[in-house]
């Protein structure tokens, strides 16, 4: 099981990498691609996302997260091979630490480090900046809940697969 847990640990820490450098690349392309992200107060400032940002979060959206999804399937794969079959527990906990490190680097360095902390001209929607929504350590809380209860699910519908492999 020790391996399991540390073998997620690096995925999660690839995935974090990966993620973070996708967002930023995203970010530097078009902000806006990330309107939906933003606390409601600068969404209501903003105002409707555009149709051609809304078109560029499908175009790079997919692929980036396919291809995160992919990693993960790979690495939960290569566990189960090396373990000789994981079962629901170890795939379980494999995808939900793998996740939730990505989850936790999130919050903690992209959203209040980053975004709320340090606050990079670059992360500032035109015409927002100084709002509130830019400090709110709760907006970022609440997605980080939910993102936890999010893989969760998708934890648990790994776990079931593998045991049913």
């Amino acid at each position: 099981m020790t391996s399991v847990v540390v073998h997620a640990l690096w995925t999660g820490l690839a995935l974090s990498i990966y993620l973070s450098l996708s967002f930023w690349a995203i970010a530097l392309f078009n902000l806006e691609v990330w309107l939906r992200d933003f606390p409601p107060d600068i969404q209501e400032a903003w105002g409707p996302q555009s149709d051609a940002a809304r078109r560029q979060k499908w175009i790079l959206g997919v692929p980036v997260l396919g291809l995160a999804l992919a990693g993960l399937v790979w690495s939960t794969i290569r566990v189960d091979a090396a373990a000789g079959g994981l079962g629901f527990v170890p795939a379980f906990l494999h995808t939900f630490i793998a996740l939730s490190v990505f989850n936790l680097v999130d919050l903690l360095i992209l959203d209040w480090l980053i975004f709320v902390k340090i606050r990079p001209r670059v992360l500032v929607l035109p015409g927002t900046d100084g709002m509130p929504g830019y400090g709110d350590y709760r907006f970022h809380w609440n997605a980080f809940v939910i993102g936890t209860a999010g893989i969760g699910v998708l934890s648990v519908m790994v776990g079931i697969v593998f045991t049913l492999l």
